[in-house]
């Protein structure tokens, strides 16, 4: 006689042990991405304001205007008014209205 026949239970808990891993692996993800996430997405946000604002430095410099200098911020607005209607415009099509 097989070990099965002898105790149904132990298939039942052979059975068992791929979705326990599986449920210990979602945890751990999800304890990961709890602890973590936060401080990624600040990363990843400061990496976007500082290549954002190399984009404007160099844009800008194109027409002569400098970091620093007072017409500088009008162009840095200007660009983040561009950003602003294009992230929109994407966003539209996203949802098919464009």
């Amino acid at each position: 006689m097989t070990l099965a026949r002898e105790n149904p239970t132990h298939l039942n808990i052979l059975a068992a042990v791929p979705v326990l891993f599986l449920s210990a692996v979602v945890m751990a993800a999800a304890v990961y991405a709890t602890v973590f996430g936060p401080a990624a997405q600040a990363a990843a946000d400061r990496a976007e304001a500082q290549e954002i604002d190399a984009e404007n430095r160099e844009f800008c410099a194109l027409f002569g205007v400098r970091a620093g200098e007072s017409n500088y911020a009008n162009c840095a607005s200007g660009l983040a008014e561009i950003r602003r209607r294009q992230s929109e415009r994407i966003s539209l099509r996203s949802t098919g209205i464009l």
